[in-house]
């Protein structure tokens, strides 16, 4: 009886074994890459690693890149992909919010360094082994309207964003930041983040 009770707990136990060896085997020198390289944000995670390759170029780091499809479940694969079948030391990305967070989850898990470039302000709140790269959108938003308003003197503003999680993000952060710099926004108008014609915007933007 008493070894049938302890079966869950066995296999718990193994688990954690082999997670703590794989990790003792991670190859020197590699770098995994999780980003969305297919699916809705596949554009966005292509230019994000060619920037991470180019920038990589003179170094002797080995990029393994994992697509995270830009979704949850994707990215805690990703990760797990990259740390039990490459054995990476490191991994740079996910970009979005919400597949970020289930990255670092799972990093935190697995005991691997992961840098988010997501802007998230919390994502590493509490974790030992998640890191942030990219600017909060207040940090940047802050940044902008301060140059614009101290150094340009411009005081009136048009606010021109995509409508994703990110431009509603930096327009709110944008927005607060004129506003409590004492400048004022005169218009603000959204576009679709596969826009190719941007003139609808720009029209209602300034009145016509």
């Amino acid at each position: 009886r008493a070894m049938t009770a302890l079966e869950p707990v066995r296999g718990q136990a193994a688990l954690l074994l082999s997670r703590i060896s794989s990790r003792d085997e991670c190859r020197s020198g590699s770098l995994g890459v999780a980003l969305p390289l297919s699916g809705t944000y596949e554009a966005l995670g292509k230019v994000a690693l060619r920037g991470i390759q180019l920038g990589l170029a003179d170094t002797s780091l080995s990029i393994i890149t994992a697509d995270t499809r830009g979704e949850v479940a994707g990215a805690s694969k990703a990760v797990e992909s990259l740390v039990r079948a490459h054995r990476v030391c490191a991994i740079l990305g996910p970009i979005g919010h919400l597949e970020s967070a289930a990255a670092a989850r799972r990093a935190e898990e697995l005991g691997v360094v992961l840098v988010t470039l997501a802007s998230k302000a919390d994502l590493v709140v509490g974790q030992t082994f998640v890191f942030r790269y990219r600017l909060t959108y207040a940090a940047a938003a802050k940044g902008i309207a301060n140059y614009a308003m101290e150094s340009l003197g411009i005081k009136r503003f048009a606010i021109l964003s995509p409508r994703s999680p990110y431009g509603e993000g930096m327009r709110t952060a944008f927005w607060s930041a004129v506003t409590a710099g004492g400048g004022s926004i005169r218009g603000a108008r959204s576009y679709s983040v596969h826009a190719q014609n941007f003139d609808d915007s720009i029209k209602g933007l300034i009145g016509r």
